[in-house]
């Protein structure tokens, strides 16, 4: 599943776009643990990604499922979100295109940390530490 993953980032960057894997996986590898748990985020849209990967994937709050080699991957544009009260769901939200604030809306900062081949693991907010 990894090897797909990369896949889709190189397909990814070659159009020009930022992209990483986040969350689980990544927690997951630092600590030793086998993982198919892979997210992607990316500054392209979603409509941006249905056209490279000749899809019609639904814009799930800025997400997709994209079938890709047997699996599912679940890609995220960067973005800000806005909340009412405690409400799961945001109400409103914002593509971005900075990484960091998009890894600041994550539960944890230990998945707040992205990785890519190019850049390694990104890790903003110190969740190694954690």
């Amino acid at each position: 599943m990894y090897e797909s993953a990369i896949k889709i980032l190189n397909i990814l960057e070659n159009n020009g776009y930022k992209t990483y894997i986040v969350g689980g996986y990544v927690r997951d590898k630092i600590l030793g643990i086998e993982s198919n748990d892979i997210d992607i985020i990316t500054n392209a849209k979603p409509d941006e990604l249905n056209k490279i990967f000749n899809k019609e994937c639904e814009n799930n709050y800025g997400c997709i499922i994209l079938p890709y080699d047997g699996y599912e991957f679940e890609i995220t544009t960067f973005r800000k979100e806005y909340y009412k009260d405690n409400d799961r769901r945001p109400y409103k939200i914002e593509y971005i295109n900075d990484l960091k604030e998009d890894l600041m809306r994550r539960d944890f900062t230990i998945n707040a940390m992205a990785y890519n081949e190019q850049f390694g693991i990104v890790d903003k907010f110190n969740g190694l530490e954690d």
